[in-house]
């Protein structure tokens, strides 16, 4: 393999050395030890016996996921009798992609890019086509892809402004990593820029957009949202402001916006819900000290335990997969992991509803999304948690105004979803030599 002689030295090495312990956690049994027996690159028969595979294309968790499914859908849809392998590193990304693509394609865990896994792996799957998304770059994995023939496409790509400092550090080892790919799909220009620093091949960079925001352009479900709504018994003429995906202290921040906003108002309700499930008891104790009275949002699913809106200040949303349905009932949202400096989540979602997006000052992992949002109107960066009060309040108060910034978002999420799906799909069905449309 064309891999860099170090990097390839050091993980056999460590390939060896972490043999025993790897073996060990694949006799764990259950769902985890079937993924990290697929890790090791031993993969069932199951998939053994549907390879060789025309595409394999890999997401490194839930997030990425999201990315694969837009594309995939939209290669299927061209030609659908293709055979496509997905692959992701996370448990949870596992779980997700058989829940929405196990029905279409093979779901394995990505094995670690140790040689003697990658090679087990790629020599069983054998793709035509091995496409990666947004910054995955294990060079014994892609060295061997294309040492058996396949054309590798790295799509969706982008590169933080940390990462990128950190990669221009290692250079040198990037740079072939990058040249190794066929083409390379860039969210924006700003990351064009930064892979073509990196090394990348010019001729081979595309500026495509964000697939993620493609796929967000069809998902609202205003039906689905209003039986929501009725099962959580908010009134229709109630205000509503979801707190999304809160990362570190941002609870303990913006609890004194909460109590200062539902201080002399009974017409506000407000979701709060963390980007992980650890931090519930904190948020409901911090709560508890601010006067804020609580209701978890599993009480109300599992026993129909549902909240007065009047004399309930917060749901807790204490389950996974509910978050975006639940900005579809907001009149306006705060996307948190951006007062602390996280990077942001995806403001985009709130957008897609058409709700005004506010965002603190740290969105370095949602750069392009946080300024379309900023060019349009339908999107407001506070500097901290008394900017966040002023600019809720301001919208609360002006049902207008919400209303307009509400539409300027949505236009900004369908100025970067552009068809970057799509574009991305064709892409990949040109490397698999097929005409985009000809399987129709």
């Amino acid at each position: 393999m064309k891999t860099n002689v170090f990097y390839r030295m050091f993980s056999s090495l460590g390939e060896i050395m972490a043999s025993p312990v790897l073996k060990r956690l694949s006799f764990i049994g259950g769902k985890a030890g079937e993924i990290w027996e697929q890790r090791m690159g031993n993969l069932p028969p199951w998939i053994i016996r549907a390879a060789p595979f025309d595409l394999w294309i890999h997401g490194v968790s839930v997030g990425e996921i999201s990315v694969v499914q837009a594309v995939v859908e939209r290669v299927k849809k061209q030609a659908p009798e293709i055979s496509i392998v997905v692959s992701s590193f996370t448990e949870t990304g596992v779980a997700r992609a058989e829940k929405v693509l196990g029905d279409s394609c093979k779901i394995i865990a990505y094995p670690l890019d140790l040689p003697r896994a990658v090679e087990r792996c790629v020599s069983v799957l054998k793709p035509r086509v091995y496409a990666c998304v947004e910054t995955e770059l294990w060079p014994n994995l892609i060295a061997c892809v294309k040492e058996h023939g396949a054309r590798s496409l790295l799509l969706n790509a982008r590169i933080s402004p940390r990462s990128f400092r950190i990669y221009r550090k290692i250079r040198a080892f990037i740079a072939p990593v990058l040249k190794q790919f066929d083409q390379i799909c860039a969210i924006s220009p700003i990351h064009a820029r930064r892979l073509e620093n990196l090394g990348a091949d010019k001729s081979r960079l595309e500026i495509t957009g964000n697939a993620k925001y493609e796929l967000l352009l069809d998902r609202p479900d205003l039906e689905k949202a209003g039986i929501l709504r009725r099962r959580l018994g908010i009134p229709g003429n109630m205000k509503v402001v979801v707190f999304g995906s809160l990362r570190g202290r941002e609870h303990q921040m913006i609890m004194p916006v909460m109590k200062r906003l539902c201080k002399d108002r009974r017409d506000i309700f407000m979701v709060v819900a963390p980007r992980h499930m650890g931090k519930i008891g904190d948020i409901e104790r911090v709560a508890g000290v601010n006067g804020l009275k609580c209701q978890l949002l599993s009480k109300i699913l599992e026993e129909g335990d549902r909240p007065d809106p009047y004399d309930t200040d917060i749901l807790l949303v204490d389950r996974m997969g509910y978050l975006f349905d639940l900005y579809g009932l907001s009149t306006c949202a705060f996307v948190g992991g951006s007062l602390v400096p996280f990077g942001g989540q995806n403001v985009m979602e709130p957008a897609a509803w058409r709700k005004p997006v506010v965002f603190g000052p740290y969105m370095f992992n949602f750069e392009e999304a946080a300024s379309q949002l900023l060019e349009e109107g339908g999107g407001m960066e506070v500097k901290d948690a008394n900017g966040l009060f002023s600019v809720l309040n301001e919208l609360l108060r002006d049902r207008d105004r919400c209303s307009k910034k509400g539409e300027l978002a949505r236009k900004s999420l369908e100025g970067l979803a552009d068809s970057a799906a799509t574009t991305q799909a064709e892409r990949i069905l040109q490397y698999l030599e097929l005409q985009p449309g000809c399987y129709k």
